[in-house]
């Protein structure tokens, strides 16, 4: 029913914020690498 449909759209949203919060983790990792390779392709 209604109920159910609440209850899943919830959980996948949960479980993408989730992945996406892992995935942010190891990328601050990779950050300054990248804003380095930035600075380097676009000098001012």
């Amino acid at each position: 029913g209604h109920r159910q449909r609440q209850l899943s759209i919830r959980l996948g949203v949960n479980i993408i914020m989730y992945a996406l919060t892992l995935d942010y983790k190891k990328d601050m990792v990779h950050l300054p690498i990248i804003l380095e390779r930035l600075r380097r392709y676009n000098p001012k």
